[in-house]
């Protein structure tokens, strides 16, 4: 323990890491953040410490699922290649270094779609698959199934995000991951959703909702609870849509997801916008909407989401219009754009 603690506190000090030690190119230390620092770091001392090729994997394998920075990716390819040579040794272990080198491909598959390179990605899932398939091991195939279904909703070829949905959410019940079976639930529903088949989206809405519950997941919950009450919305049950818009602006606010928070919050008051009654005095319940928006617009501002700023100007913008704010109704839609 003292010869890692040695070795974490003279690496530390470097301005670049030593490829021998960080075992990859173009590390600056300074870009990373304290934590990623201690977990390279301790998982490195581990790594270097140990004879066994699997063992190395291992370490690999957690610092990519840990790591914040985008250096993960570098690891990821190590991870790769490792994986590859050992194969090629065909020993005995080749199924675990199987096993690790499905969760690169699945990795790169994701690390491609962030950079909107669909095709590579789509090539890293299919690869995950195959070799996951030719080992028997379940694990990782639910994750691309699933990845691979986002990308083509994306795509817009619906008929194949349903498909690889559904796949995922099979294989997820044979391996009984609760909260993955909701994750493809909530896809699925998305789907319909998206399709105007609002029934069958509620349907899986609702039983993604009675497994979030049941496991404490509270921010599964929360996106649920959104998710029907936009459906209800959409089938003009504005009252259940109000309800369930408020269930999870409670929880998003408990948590702490601020992005939740002011998609939710902009959902609900939208639609207290629209269901006020021209010939009434409405000016006490549209301060309180243009309240919703308002804290909505300063969560997407403190987030950076520019795409969600623009919602919120653009839903201050007809509320201010339902005032009789003509001047500040233009200026909102102005800053919208």
């Amino acid at each position: 323990m003292l010869l890692g603690l040695v070795s974490f506190q003279t690496v530390f000090s470097q301005k670049f890491a030593d490829k021998k030690y960080y075992l990859v190119d173009s590390l600056e230390l300074k870009i990373l953040s304290v934590d990623d620092r201690k977990l390279i770091d301790s998982l490195l001392v581990i790594y270097h410490q140990t004879k066994e090729d699997t063992s190395q994997l291992f370490q690999l394998n957690l610092l990519i699922a840990d790591c914040e920075n985008d250096i993960w990716i570098k690891y990821n390819q190590l991870l790769v290649e490792k994986a590859t040579q050992l194969i090629k040794q065909n020993s005995s272990n080749n199924k675990v270094y199987k096993r690790y080198l499905a969760s690169g491909y699945n990795n790169l598959g994701f690390y491609y779609f962030s950079l909107d390179d669909n095709n590579k990605a789509i090539d890293n899932f299919n690869k995950a698959i195959a070799l996951s398939k030719e080992i028997n091991n379940l694990m990782v195939i639910p994750v691309a199934l699933n990845n691979l279904g986002f990308i083509y909703k994306q795509e817009g070829d619906i008929l194949k995000a349903l498909d690889y949905y559904h796949q995922s959410l099979k294989l997820n019940q044979e391996l009984k991951e609760e909260s993955e079976i909701a994750l493809a639930l909530n896809n699925i529903g998305g789907i319909y959703f998206k399709q105007k088949e609002y029934d069958k989206a509620l349907k899986y809405y609702l039983d993604a909702l009675l497994i979030e519950k049941k496991s404490g997941t509270k921010n599964g919950e929360a996106r649920l609870y959104s998710n029907i009450g936009s459906v209800y919305k959409e089938q003009n049950k504005l009252i259940e849509a109000i309800d369930y818009f408020n269930y999870s602006v409670k929880i998003y606010t408990q948590i702490g997801n601020k992005k939740g928070l002011a998609t939710s919050l902009s959902k609900q008051a939208s639609l207290e916008l629209k269901m006020l009654s021209n010939e009434e005095d409405n000016n006490v319940q549209l301060q309180n909407i243009l309240a919703k928006h308002q804290k909505a617009l300063e969560i997407y501002t403190a987030i950076d989401d520019n795409e969600g700023k623009s919602y919120a100007l653009n839903n201050m913008s007809l509320t201010y219009k339902k005032i009789g704010a003509i001047q500040l109704a233009y200026n909102y839609a102005q800053k919208s754009l």
